[in-house]
C-alpha cells in the first residue's frame, strides 16, 4: 500500500486528540466554549421569537372622532393614532387576535413627537370579546415623548386573551382618550392559517416609490375603495400644449385651453395648474 501524508486538517485533529489523551489539553476546556456560546443562541432565538401579535389584526372601539379610526392602532405607524369622541370618557379600543394566545406584554404608544401627557387605563382581555377580566388595574401612565411616547406594560402573569382592550377614563393632554399603536407579545402559538377571503395586506405597513399629492401608498392597504396610491409621472403638460398649438394652426384662432391647461387636473380638483 502507498503511503500518504496526513493533510494539514488530519494532521491538526491528530495533534488536538493526543494532547487531550495526555491531558494537556483538558475536557473541561472544549464543554466550556460549547456553554458559552449556548446563551447567545438562546438570545438569539428570543430575539426572533418577539412577534407584534396585534399587527394588522382587526380592530374596534366604543367610539371615534372622525377619520381617527380604531384600525390606525394596529397598523404598524406610530403617526397615525385612534381618537375617541370629544369629551366623552370613558372610551375604549381592542384589537382581536384571530385566536386565544398566552399574552404576556402590552404597549402602548402615542405620535412620537406629541407633548407629554398621562393618560388613565387599564387594560382587559377575553377569550370570546363578550366577557372581559382585568389584567392590569386603572392607573395614570405617564406617555413622554423623551421616551418617544412609549409605555410598556409587562403583566404581573401570563394571561390567556384573543381580544385585548385598553380602556381609557382620562386625559390630561387633550379632552379624548387617544392611542397610536397597541401591540401585543406573547406566545403566537404557531401559525395559524387566516380565514378563507382573508385580505393579509390589509392596514399593513406599505412604500412607494414616488407618489403625488395625498394618493400615498398607504391608500393601497387601507381597505377603502374611495382611496388610492398615484406614482408621480412625467408630466402631461407638454403634450397637451403640443394639441393646442394644433388646433390653432387648423382654426385659425386661439385655442382653447384643453383639461388641465390653465385650469384644474379634473382628477385632482384644487392641485391647481
Amino acid at each position: 500500500m502507498r503511503w500518504r501524508p496526513l493533510g494539514r486538517r488530519s494532521l491538526t485533529g491528530a495533534v488536538i486528540a493526543a494532547l487531550m489523551t495526555t491531558g494537556l489539553i483538558p475536557l473541561a476546556v472544549t464543554s466550556s466554549a460549547r456553554a458559552a456560546t449556548a446563551p447567545v443562541d438562546s438570545d438569539r432565538a428570543k430575539a426572533a421569537a418577539v412577534v407584534n401579535l396585534a399587527l394588522g389584526r382587526p380592530a374596534t372601539a366604543g367610539g371615534s372622532n372622525g377619520p381617527y379610526t380604531a384600525g390606525n392602532v394596529t397598523d404598524g405607524t406610530q403617526a397615525s393614532y385612534w381618537e375617541g369622541p370629544a369629551g366623552s370618557f370613558p372610551q375604549w379600543v381592542q384589537v382581536d387576535l384571530g385566536a386565544t394566545r398566552t399574552v404576556d406584554e402590552v404597549v402602548l404608544k402615542l405620535p412620537a413627537a406629541w407633548e407629554s401627557r398621562n393618560q388613565t387605563l387599564s387594560l382587559q382581555a377575553s377569550t370570546d370579546g363578550s366577557t372581559f377580566r382585568t389584567l392590569e388595574a386603572s392607573t395614570g401612565r405617564a406617555f413622554n415623548p423623551a421616551q418617544a411616547n412609549t409605555v410598556p406594560v409587562g403583566l404581573a402573569s401570563p394571561a390567556e386573551a384573543r381580544y385585548v382592550r385598553v380602556h381609557i377614563t382620562g386625559n390630561t393632554g387633550w379632552n379624548a382618550a387617544q392611542l397610536s399603536e397597541l401591540e401585543v407579545y406573547g406566545d403566537d402559538g404557531g401559525t395559524t392559517p387566516p380565514p378563507t377571503g382573508t385580505n393579509l395586506a390589509r392596514n399593513k405597513p406599505v412604500e412607494a416609490t414616488s407618489s403625488v399629492h395625498n394618493f400615498v401608498a398607504a391608500n393601497a392597504t387601507d381597505d377603502s375603495t374611495s382611496t388610492y396610491w398615484e406614482a408621480a409621472g412625467p408630466s402631461l403638460r407638454p403634450h397637451r400644449q403640443a394639441r393646442g398649438r394644433r388646433r390653432r394652426r387648423r382654426r385659425g384662432g386661439q385655442a382653447q385651453p384643453g383639461p388641465g391647461v390653465g385650469g384644474q387636473d379634473p382628477e385632482h380638483p384644487g392641485a391647481g395648474p
